[in-house]
């Protein structure tokens, strides 16, 4: 019997600039946010839950981009890219975790129609994962 397991998570296509999406990254990593595409503005401001301070390392690149640096819980929420006019061009919600890893399976086969299997994740990821198993 093989059993194959793998995650899935959700992944939003984004339409244009003004659309909010989840955004997914690794608790302790650096972790990039894309303000737009093809930014033809000079400057940006960055903004978490509605306030204008960032409280941890941060830098905006040349292109608008915020780059948190080694992110942690508190680096977590709801993140409005603006222009130098204060208008909204994009808002992002960033939630961070951990990386899936091997899962423990245990499987009991009580007969050829009916297999019993279960396991337990050895890292909780924080994030939303779905496993799906197959057997032949």
């Amino acid at each position: 019997m093989i059993v194959e397991l793998f995650r899935h998570r959700d992944s939003t296509a984004l339409a244009s600039c003004l659309v909010s999406d989840v955004q997914y990254g690794r608790l302790g990593s650096n972790v990039t946010l894309v303000c737009g595409a093809a930014l033809d503005r000079t400057s940006v401001k960055w903004r978490l839950n509605r306030s204008s301070m960032l409280p941890w390392q941060h830098r905006v690149t040349s292109d608008g981009h915020l780059v948190l640096l080694q992110a942690d819980h508190a680096a977590e929420g709801n993140y409005s890219c603006h222009d130098d006019q204060g208008l909204l061009i994009r808002t992002t919600r960033l939630r961070l975790g951990h990386p899936p890893a091997l899962l423990n399976v245990s499987c009991r086969v009580s007969n050829h129609s009916l297999v019993l299997c279960s396991w337990v994740e050895s890292v909780k990821t924080l994030l939303p994962a779905q496993y799906h198993t197959s057997y032949r």
